[in-house]
């Protein structure tokens, strides 16, 4: 697998201001939406890590809006793994409008605990090897671009 995947959103009404303009808290969700999207397409499903008692909570978020995102805009949200070593695993995006232009970019740091306690755990194996895995280097996103 790689590194880097895309996924594609469409903005609906209820997620829209008066404006048509895409309220900020919902790039949230949507970037949940690509990073559950990328484990899911690394062979990695979300709901089987819960099976075996591990939880990704996210402990930071970041994101940088560019431009605006107006109602029924398709979305390509491309998520790459920059990290992942020890309990705690880092994710960049990138949200491209429907012409490719850059309208957000953001940053997760996920914590891996345990679902039971809530302590701190290392990355199953198969995550932690996802960052040694060559990147064939198309949607990477550059770091330079993401503050």
């Amino acid at each position: 697998m790689e590194r880097s995947f895309t996924t594609q959103v469409r903005v609906r009404y209820a997620e829209t201001d008066q404006a048509g303009i895409a309220h900020h808290s919902n790039h949230v969700t949507w970037l949940e939406v690509a990073r559950v999207a990328w484990l899911r397409e690394a062979g990695i499903p979300y709901g089987t890590l819960e099976q075996r008692g591990i939880q990704l909570t996210v402990a930071e978020v970041e994101i940088r809006y560019h431009r605006p995102v107006f109602f029924d805009d398709l979305l390509t949200i491309e998520t790459t793994l920059e990290e992942a070593a020890g309990a705690r695993m880092v994710l960049r995006y990138r949200v491209l409008g429907p012409q490719g232009d850059l309208r957000a970019s953001g940053r997760t740091l996920l914590a891996c605990i345990e679902k039971e306690g809530g302590r701190p755990r290392r990355l199953p194996a198969e995550l932690a090897a996802l960052i040694a895995e060559p990147e064939r280097g198309d949607g990477a996103v550059d770091p330079e671009e993401v503050t």
